[in-house]
């Protein structure tokens, strides 16, 4: 869901906006909705682009280059992936 407001002057802007907000409502699981919030659409082109990152590491064999892992020392545990 977008609300459109005096910043939102392109119908293409609009249109963006709501299919960001679709895929979050998808993400977060059948049957949900979600407003846009700003912001949105450049979380959604760094989600894109670590996930085209690994899709092609993992093509080329190696997907420790894509995105280093972040351990926990004490116990050598991965906690996140360096992006």
């Amino acid at each position: 869901m977008v609300v459109w407001n005096s910043s939102n002057v392109e119908v293409s802007d609009v249109l963006r906006d709501a299919d960001v907000a679709l895929y979050e409502a998808k993400r977060l699981g059948k049957g949900r909705h979600f407003v846009y919030v700003p912001g949105m659409h450049h979380q959604a082109v760094n989600r894109f682009s670590i996930v085209q990152e690994l899709r092609q590491a993992v093509a080329s064999g190696d997907p420790g280059d894509a995105l280093p892992a972040i351990v926990r020392l004490s116990t050598n545990e991965v906690v996140g992936l360096k992006h």
